[in-house]
């Protein structure tokens, strides 16, 4: 093998590697930008466009209620290791996890309340 030819092999191995590594920078930036805006140590609800409805962070024994939360679409629990329970009009209880963000709307139901737990399991 000449040594052009090595030169270009390394070359476009070189490129291959840069396009791999820039597709896994900008997947990496796009989902940590799907993750909405909520300040530690706060749980927050979110509409279905993606508008903060209400935040909570006081840990209770019973459940608060959630105001206009309540046909919220998604929630962002950013405590370390404190869960969340969502409670619905149906008597459906929801944990979430911390540091978890996920889709929380149920066909007709609201949400009723919230109880944030010092338990760092569901």
């Amino acid at each position: 093998m000449s040594a052009f030819t090595l030169t270009r092999t390394y070359a476009a191995a070189a490129g291959a590697l840069a396009l791999a590594a820039g597709l896994v920078t900008a997947s990496a930036t796009d989902a940590e930008a799907a993750v909405p805006a909520c300040p530690y140590p706060y749980v927050c609800f979110y509409d279905s466009k993606g508008a903060k409805t209400g935040q909570f962070q006081d840990v209770t024994s019973g459940y608060q209620s959630v105001g206009s939360s309540s046909g919220a679409a998604r929630v962002y629990n950013t405590r370390n290791d404190d869960v969340a329970h969502i409670r619905y009009s149906d008597g459906y209880v929801r944990c979430i996890k911390p540091k978890q963000n996920v889709g929380i709307s149920r066909a007709s139901t609201k949400i009723t309340g919230i109880k944030i737990s010092w338990s760092a399991s569901c």
